[in-house]
């Protein structure tokens, strides 16, 4: 069954599908980057967070190393203005993007990780949006409009 993403990022997500691989382990669509790479999207919903507030939440699978932080936030930024017309359209005030790098089992830190199939690596920013409508990132005070 297709996922039904919200209207504005339908624009940025192509059918994900890979042969060979069970539904669980296949992306839920890809990020067509303005490069004209597509990156795997493997989780798209919102969350709780502190204050009873919801965020919407993307997790994509990078090929950026996670140790190398510079990167992966200007990879981040990058995403950030195709997400960022479904988190307006879905009235939120708080969104993540969460990249995700995918270790072998055999590397896996416990059991249960490896039981599991697919243990993650995971970098993530968090957006604001502020009062005037503008967003920026947590802890910094530069908008990303």
């Amino acid at each position: 069954m297709a996922r039904a993403w919200p209207v504005a990022l339908g624009a940025v997500l192509l059918a994900g599908g890979l042969p060979g691989v069970t539904a669980a382990q296949q992306p839920r669509g890809y990020i067509r980057m303005p490069s004209g790479d597509s990156l795997p999207v493997w989780n798209l919903k919102r969350y709780a967070v502190r204050n009873d507030s919801m965020a919407l939440v993307l997790d994509y699978e990078t090929r950026i190393e996670l140790s190398d932080t510079t990167a992966v936030q200007r990879e981040i930024t990058t995403i950030w203005p195709l997400f960022r017309p479904a988190v307006e359209q879905s009235g939120l005030y708080t969104a993540a993007i969460r990249a995700v790098r995918f270790v072998p089992a055999s590397q896996s830190v416990d059991d249960w990780s490896a039981r599991r199939g697919r243990p993650v690596n995971l970098y993530g920013v968090v957006f604001r949006r502020n009062v005037r409508g503008g967003w920026y990132l947590l802890g910094d005070t530069l908008n990303v409009n």
